[in-house]
């Protein structure tokens, strides 16, 4: 998972969004293999656009494929 996470940093294929991309990826493949996805703190978020917003990115990124974690939803309540 880290080999394929520093590939894809090192190979930045979007022009715009390769961050917040590559958060919501970091965050599947850590679900995926049964981990707690990271905790993005708040000023790092704000400043890419609103909470709400972003909320709603990570809540469509998720519904996308198998995003549980052991039977249970992996992380996003409201």
């Amino acid at each position: 998972m880290a080999d394929f996470y520093q590939k894809l940093e090192w190979i930045h294929p979007f022009m715009d969004g390769q961050g917040r991309t590559d958060l919501v990826l970091l965050s599947k493949l850590l679900c995926d293999e049964g981990f707690n996805p990271p905790i993005l703190m708040q000023p790092y978020i704000s400043s890419w656009e609103p909470l709400e917003t972003w909320k709603d990115y990570l809540k469509m990124a998720f519904s996308v494929g198998s995003m549980k974690n052991r039977g249970e939803p992996c992380f996003l309540n409201d």
